[in-house]
């Protein structure tokens, strides 16, 4: 789900193996010694999500995600999205293994994020602000994570953990273009139980 982009036009209706956008990339494996192995991938597509239209039912109008002009009596000048290079691919390596009965990874993604980062700032003359410029854009950031899991007879213990160095997160005022970037650590750890036949 951080590799591929999504269709969001129509929400979570699809399934999911029908709203990931695939990807063009090259993928290589290299086996390494016992039950251990390394994944490679070069992303040179980049292609974001698709967002519901503004007049779409499944549009975005959360003011968290999106947002809004509001009672400003300043002009509102949105920007065309500012995309990265083609020539700036995505990267990401894998290493997983089976160790003492754990299955473990641990992956490193350097990557865009898919949904255009929305900064937002005053047009000013003579020190007075003239009107509100909008300038969407991809922003990149690293992620580190681990995951694993063991079984314990009827019991299966799995836990993912993964840090992005950089997220971005709309403010209430426009203080640093109206965004406030700040790491943020995701952790699930799941328990399944087996033994009812």
């Amino acid at each position: 789900d951080i590799i591929n982009p999504q269709d969001l036009r129509e929400f979570n209706l699809p399934d999911a193996e029908d709203y990931r956008i695939p990807l063009w990339m090259l993928n290589a494996q290299l086996a390494l010694t016992g039950d251990q192995s390394l994944q490679l991938l070069l992303i040179p597509d980049l292609t974001f999500n698709e967002q519901a239209s503004a007049d779409s039912p499944f549009a975005i109008t959360s003011p968290e995600l999106a947002p809004q002009p509001g009672a400003s009596p300043l002009p509102v000048n949105v920007n065309p999205v500012n995309r990265p290079s083609q020539s700036d691919p995505e990267l990401a390596v894998r290493w997983s293994g089976f160790i003492n009965g754990w299955d473990l990874s641990a992956s490193a993604f350097s990557f865009y994020h898919d949904n255009a980062v929305i900064y937002r700032q005053f047009n000013t003359r003579n020190n007075l602000p003239t009107r509100v410029d909008v300038i969407p854009q991809y922003r990149r950031a690293q992620l580190l994570g681990v995951a694993g899991s063991n079984a314990f007879g009827s019991w299966v213990l799995r836990f993912e953990a993964a840090r992005v160095n950089r997220s971005f997160f709309l403010r209430n005022d426009l203080i640093n273009g109206g965004i406030h970037t700040s790491a943020e650590w995701q952790q699930v750890t799941g328990l399944d139980y087996q033994g009812i036949s």
